[in-house]
Order: C-alpha cells, then structure tokens, then sequence
C-alpha cells in the first residue's frame, strides 16, 4: 500500500465520495473531480481546518495528471435521483466509465475502483446471494432503478472485459453516513429528518431486510483491494448481519430521540425471514476483508453522527 501515493476520486460531492474524502486523506493524497467545485470546496471548509491543502479539480481536468488509484463514485444513489435521471443515466454512467478506461490505456499501470450496486442480483435479499444468483428485468418496463442497475451492470461487462487492467467492481447494497442527505426518499433519509426535526416518524407494517455499510467498512474493503494490488472482479460490500426495518426501527427508539407510529393499521403485518448473511460470494473475504459490525450497530452509529453533523 505504501507505493499508492495518489488517488483520484470521480464524485466526491457525493456522500459516498465525501466519506472517503474522511477516511483516506491522511494516507493518500487525493485529487477531487467535481463538476460543481463549489459544492465539494464548501463540504471542505466546513469538514476541514486545512481545507486549502484539497486538491479540488473540475471533472473536465481529469486524465491530464497521473494516478495511482482511481475511484469512480460517481451518479444518483438516490432512488428519486435515479427515477429523474431515467435513460440519461446510460449515457452519463457509460461517459464516465470509458472516459477512465481510456485513461487505464494509457497507463494500465494504475487501479481502478468502480461503485456498483448489489441490485445486480435482482432480489430483496430474504436469502444470501451468491455466484448463481441473476439479474433479470421486464423489458416493457425499464425506467429509474432499473436503469440505473443495467447501467452498472454494463460498466461491470467492460470491466470484466478488460482481465488484463486491475479493475474492481464493490457492489454496494446500502449506504449510511454522516453525509447522508435527510431530504432524500431513503427510508433512512426519512428517519433522520424525522430525528432532526423532532417528529414522529411514520412507516407501514410491512417489513424489509437490508444490509447496510459505512464509510469505516468502505475504506477497509478499498485498502484490501489497494493491498492486493486491485484484483479483476466484483466484490460484495457488506455488514457482518444484515437487518430489518422492524430491528432499525426499534434499535433507533432505544438509542436515538425516535418515536414511530404505524400507518395503514389494517394492513396484514407480514415478518421476513433474514438470512443470516446477505452474500456466500468469497471474493472480498478473500482479499482479507471482514466486517467488524452488523448492520444495525453501523446504522445507529452513522445517523449519530449524521445527526452531529446536520445540526451543528
């Protein structure tokens, strides 16, 4: 790892790209690529005492220096995000993509980290998913998140393509951190506005399983990936347990300022079963990655910290 000087990050006004932003600028020096300068200068000034050492670039400036490392956490997370960006978000994703594949031309010297989404495997994750596991979609019916799955899992075919470059694909299948934009339509978006704002929060009976991650578990399973000098391939992102929206709800009444009621109370309340993990594959356990927490610890602590940092 000490021979990784720079690291270059696609997106890093977004919560995934301000949390590494955190958790790697006092090992690396890191080149920020933004299309809008002042919404990541203004995180840093905010976050950061010494926010003028940041090298703050606009993504136009990318491919003009060198780089150790590249991480492309680029495009909406945001299911509303994605539902408005509908086809554009192919083109956009695709842009991207080759824009730093044609870069690794160059200098396929230098490793690539791309963020996808575990809504590859086209589940609600009631059960593990593992090599067998398939993506499959109406073709009548393509719109936001669909698209946004297809567009990652097109980027992961390049990718897998190219065996010859040190490309890895995390696929992420939640993400937490103290960056996390109360406004949006996550459900965890709405909780904490609701912790914010004081107000009672209001949910359905039905329940879901989940697996949530931070920027701690994000940066370890990048430094495995930099320690093995960025191995080919797909890599689960994961928590030590997943959980369920019934175990936030009440693990959050216990160590937050959270009160919930349920709504549409005639609904027929239906439990999930939660697998005890939410994937077999070995990729990332063999690259030496290993979650320290569960989903619900890392959940209560994130939005602590979110909580901190929208009301500071």
């Amino acid at each position: 790892m000490s021979d990784v000087k720079i690291i270059a990050i696609l997106g890093a006004n977004g919560q995934i790209g301000k949390s590494l932003i955190c958790q790697l600028h006092e090992e690396f020096k890191l080149q920020l690529f933004v299309r809008k300068i002042e919404d990541v200068s203004s995180f840093l000034k905010r976050r950061f005492s010494n926010s003028d050492d940041f090298d703050v670039c606009d993504l136009k400036e990318f491919g003009f220096g060198r780089y150790d490392v590249i991480i492309n956490a680029a495009g909406p997370g945001d299911p509303s995000e994605q539902r408005k960006s509908n086809s554009n978000i192919l083109d956009v994703s695709e842009k991207l993509d080759r824009m730093v594949l044609d870069y690794l031309d160059q200098f396929p010297q230098t490793s690539y980290i791309y963020f996808s989404t575990g809504a590859v495997y086209d589940g609600a994750y009631k059960q593990a998913v593992d090599e067998n596991s398939v993506f499959s979609v109406s073709v009548d019916k393509l719109e936001g998140p669909q698209l946004y799955a297809l567009a990652k899992l097109a980027a992961e075919a390049r990718h897998r393509a190219r065996s010859h470059n040190k490309i890895a694909d995390i696929r992420l299948f939640g993400y937490i951190s103290p960056f996390l934009d109360m406004q949006g339509s996550f459900f965890l978006s709405e909780v904490l506005k609701a912790v914010v704002q004081k107000t009672t929060f209001q949910t359905t009976p039905s329940d879901f399983v989940r697996d949530f991650v931070g920027p701690q578990e994000t940066a370890d399973l990048i430094r495995c990936l930099i320690k093995n000098n960025v191995p080919n391939g797909a890599y689960d992102l994961y928590s030590r347990m997943p959980v369920t929206k019934y175990e936030m709800i009440n693990g959050f009444a216990d160590s937050l300022s959270f009160k919930f009621e349920m709504v549409e109370a005639d609904t027929e309340y239906k439990a999930v079963t939660k697998p005890s993990c939410i994937s077999l594959r070995l990729q990332s356990r063999q690259i030496g990655y290993a979650p320290k927490w569960n989903s619900l610890e890392i959940v209560v602590r994130e939005l602590k910290e979110a909580l901190a940092w929208n009301t500071q």
